[in-house]
């Protein structure tokens, strides 16, 4: 009886230790619903293996939860994830979520959770999340897609904290089998730059800086209309 008792006392122990992953993805939401919308300078850094591209400036303007806008003399091969990350493009929708291990991330605690979507028509198959455990703000994601993509999005948060915008967002992806156009259009003047041949796979990583950020200035919605389907929308 006693061996029985130790037993379920051990096992309880367990199982109270584990973490809820839906309740801490609740507070992740809370703290990036703060945000209502933001404009902030950025300075793009992208290094592909068959392309260098000059470092991009742009002013970028965002408003919860997806809308998107980019102004910018330059142009740069990005992944829309790579410009402005919000984790309501996943959060907001059907999704299944695992409570994994405790872990650290630039010697912040986090705790891993990862997030099966459950909606058909979405990209993304898997994503792991690496939550801070005191901020409540996510400083690492990876995600798989549906296209043979997958990508790391790693976050560095200085001032605004508080507000869950990073300073800097260091972005690798890799895809398989990818589909590119022969040249690209570097800037406004409409120069062409041919692409290099490429295996079959397309590895890259794209750094971006941001400063000068101003929240919740109350941007309109007809700021975002009449634009390019590649400036209007994450999605």
């Amino acid at each position: 009886m006693r061996i029985i008792f130790y037993l379920l006392l051990f096992s309880c122990s367990i199982f109270s230790q584990t973490k809820n992953a839906d309740e801490i993805l609740e507070k992740i939401k809370k703290k990036y619903d703060v945000v209502k919308d933001y404009e902030v300078d950025i300075k793009i850094k992208v290094d592909m293996e068959f392309l260098r591209i000059p470092k991009v400036s742009a002013k970028v303007y965002f408003k919860h939860p997806d809308k998107m806008k980019m102004d910018s003399k330059d142009f740069a091969i990005l992944p829309k994830e790579g410009i402005s990350f919000s984790p309501t493009k996943f959060l907001n929708n059907k999704y299944s979520a695992i409570y994994i291990r405790s872990d650290t991330v630039e010697n912040k605690n986090v705790e891993v959770i990862k997030i099966i979507p459950l909606e058909e028509e979405t990209s993304i198959i898997l994503s792991s999340l690496w939550v801070d455990s005191e901020n409540y703000i996510i400083r690492k994601v990876e995600t798989t897609t549906k296209n043979k993509g997958s990508f790391t999005a790693n976050l560095i948060y200085d001032d605004l904290v508080d507000y869950a915008l990073p300073s800097e967002m260091i972005f690798t992806f890799n895809i398989e089998d990818p589909k590119l156009p022969e040249t690209i259009n570097m800037n406004a003047g409409g120069v062409e730059k041919p692409i290099g041949k490429i295996g079959s796979n397309l590895t890259g990583k794209i750094q971006v800086y941001y400063s000068n950020y101003k929240v919740n200035q109350g941007i309109e919605d007809s700021f975002f209309e009449n634009e390019d389907d590649s400036k209007k929308s994450l999605n």
